[in-house]
């Protein structure tokens, strides 16, 4: 059986990362568990029921990137073995395949390990998500280009580009500040980080880059709709070995 509409994952992830955040954050700020003004988008997946939330519907957008990154990577490879590309590109294809893989395995620490329980262990989840969320689509900007007119358009490509530099410029904003926000912080609460608690701004900064940066992951995801749309994905085939009829 021939499925034609993988479009439609990055699609899908458009809207459910947003609709993630959306509902997480309407409900932590509704049960007063965050402060309204830019808390993290960890804080507001922190605490009972929006934790329950935050993690199923994280999980599930984890499993649609899961798909995309796969997906992209087979597309790809499929593109490179036709047309003869070198064997340099066909393994930049495969390092981002991995790159792809340690940062949704990052994702689904950030979605099942909570911030105030495991605050190390949640914070190299995310570090290994946006970082190698990042350098993932660096990887794949660059074969855009080098595969370009065999597959793509100039005009997403470009587009593509300018959201993945501000991915990578908003990455490095975000965790900076972030440590240098903790380091200045004297309060009790970081999920309800006030202003007389000390590192206010780098926390602002930091917390205004990461929505940024999850916009911006969001719509470099999006892209792939484009190229998408020419897939056709067959099931794979399953074959029985050392099977005995019964006589």
């Amino acid at each position: 059986m021939a499925f034609r509409k993988i479009y439609v994952f990055p699609i899908l992830f458009g809207i459910w990362i947003p609709l993630t955040v959306f509902i997480t954050f309407t409900v932590s700020v509704l049960t007063e568990h965050v402060r309204p003004i830019l808390p993290y988008i960890s804080d507001t997946g922190t605490w009972a029921p929006e934790s329950c939330i935050f993690g199923i519907m994280l999980t599930i957008g984890s499993i649609f990137l899961l798909i995309i990154v796969y997906v992209r990577y087979r597309y790809l490879q499929e593109i490179q073995r036709k047309n003869n590309y070198s064997m340099t590109l066909r393994k930049i294809n495969t390092a981002g395949l991995y790159v792809g893989y340690i940062s949704i395995f990052g994702c689904l620490i950030v979605a099942n390990f909570q911030v105030t329980e495991t605050f190390v262990v949640h914070n190299i989840g995310a570090f290994s998500c946006f970082g190698c969320g990042a350098i993932y689509q660096v990887i794949q900007v660059i074969l855009s280009f080098k595969m370009y007119p065999t597959i793509g358009h100039r005009k997403n490509n470009i587009f593509r580009a300018v959201v993945t530099a501000i991915s990578c410029l908003t990455f490095i904003i975000t965790f900076v500040c972030a440590a240098l926000s903790i380091r200045y912080f004297t309060g009790t609460d970081m999920t309800k980080w006030k202003q007389e608690d000390g590192g206010y701004e780098f926390h602002i900064a930091s917390a205004v880059s990461e929505y940024i940066l999850v916009i911006s992951t969001v719509l470099h995801v999006v892209t792939y709709f484009y190229e998408f749309r020419t897939i056709e994905f067959n099931e794979p085939p399953i074959s029985i070995k050392d099977v005995v009829a019964d006589a």
